[in-house]
């Protein structure tokens, strides 16, 4: 499988591909950049900080939420949006 996004500016192209690659490409050429093959995939992936802030906030009830209820409600209504497409 390959796992890949792109986005275009102006200034160049910025391609990802399977997470551990990243690729720039501008007007001086092109550059490589790869995630560390040791570092753990949940990392890599982006999970790990999410489910430290997660226990954080869990263990720390009196402790100030990491997600506002703004963004909690915003992401609630695109996924409700996401699978009204779907349904259509």
């Amino acid at each position: 499988n390959l796992e890949e996004a792109q986005v275009a500016a102006p200034s160049g192209v910025q391609r990802v591909q399977n997470l551990d690659q990243l690729v720039v490409y501008g007007r001086g050429g092109a550059t490589q950049t790869f995630a560390p093959d040791w570092q753990p995939m949940l990392t890599t992936r982006g999970f790990q900080p999410m489910v430290q802030a997660f226990v954080q906030a869990v263990a720390d009830p009196e402790g100030k939420n990491p997600v506002s209820p703004a963004t909690s409600q915003l992401a609630h209504a695109v996924v409700a949006d996401l699978v009204n497409q779907i349904k259509a």
